[in-house]
């Protein structure tokens, strides 16, 4: 591949100080069993010697169009810069911890239609491939759904809460108009630097545009847990409440006309700040955090998500993955 010519499908890999990982990243991308794609890897100025591993493998293979900012321009301005390099016409995010299994791009790009927006799969999450566990399962089997579906259980508490762009691939022109920088919010900022909640978002306004989502029910995917991702330490402790962010901007903005969906949010979001800060919490002082409207508690909806909200605290945490 040489010059402008496009490529089917994009592998986009943004870095940042990853020496230990990147390199088995890289060799999942390479390994794919699908013919036509690049790996696009910008390293947004590591300091150790990711950049120096990189040049390597970029040496050794001409399908890796390599990339390096002069100065760390933040998690999401990162992944814009390669979806500005991207030459493909399907593309996919691949953390540099993460990796993808030979069949990824082989089973999810014969995927699209003009009807699919997305097409997405579970993934194995865990220190190990050994030690991984399943999660976002959504179908027993490949399956192809109305895009308000995969809405709705994005949204629902309890749901399936997909939020490592990893797991999908979209066309490249629907990433680069659905990757925001930031999020409108009253109190929670600087979301550019992390992407908590702009990555579930990439989900949910990709599958506005189209009627239909594909899901194959394989995993496909392997995302790396571990002590260094942002996921794991979750600096600020404020990662659940960015993604309670999004789902209320994005439910605020395009679901108008479906105010049950947003009454559950907001009382989720409700009843989590009580259970985190150990006190009291009135819903106007709670609701005034995430929305710049006044909003009030749906009695017959508080009544019934208090019940699920404490039965679901029962059950094991969904573990969120974004690095």
């Amino acid at each position: 591949m040489t010059g402008d010519k496009t490529v089917a499908a994009s592998i986009l890999i943004p870095v940042f100080n990853r020496e230990h990982l990147v390199g088995r990243t890289i060799e999942s991308a390479l390994n794919q069993t699908f013919d036509d794609f690049e790996v696009v890897l910008v390293d947004n100025a590591s300091t150790d010697n990711t950049w120096e591993i990189c040049q390597k493998y970029s040496a050794a293979d001409d399908r890796i169009k390599l990339f390096r900012n002069e100065t760390n321009i933040g998690m999401v301005k990162n992944w814009l810069a390669c979806l500005d390099k991207s030459r493909g016409h399907f593309s996919c995010f691949l953390y540099s911890d993460d990796e993808l299994y030979p069949d990824f791009l082989k089973r999810t790009i014969p995927c699209f239609t003009r009807e699919i927006g997305l097409v997405f799969c579970p993934a194995r999450i865990g220190t190990s491939h050994e030690k991984g566990t399943l999660h976002y399962q959504w179908k027993e089997k490949d399956s192809i759904c109305p895009s308000f579906e995969f809405i709705e259980d994005q949204l629902k508490p309890g749901g399936l809460h997909l939020v490592s762009p990893v797991c999908g691939v979209f066309r490249t022109r629907d990433l680069k108009k659905n990757t925001l920088t930031e999020i409108p919010s009253p109190s929670l900022d600087s979301f550019h630097l992390h992407g908590a909640g702009i990555d579930q978002l990439i989900y949910l306004l990709t599958s506005l545009d189209y009627p239909k989502v594909a899901f194959i029910s394989e995993p496909l995917v392997f995302l790396r847990a571990h002590a260094d991702s942002y996921t794991i330490s979750d600096p600020e402790g404020d990662l659940w409440q960015r993604y309670e962010q999004g789902r209320i901007w994005f439910s605020e903005n395009y679901l108008k006309n479906n105010r049950k969906i947003l009454d559950k949010l907001l009382c989720k979001v409700w009843l989590q700040t009580i259970l985190y800060n150990h006190r009291w919490a009135w819903p106007s002082s709670v609701f005034s955090r995430y929305s710049f409207n006044p909003h009030r508690l749906n009695v017959p909806v508080t009544v019934s998500e208090t019940v699920k909200f404490f039965f679901r605290r029962l059950k094991r945490p969904v573990l969120f993955h974004r690095t």
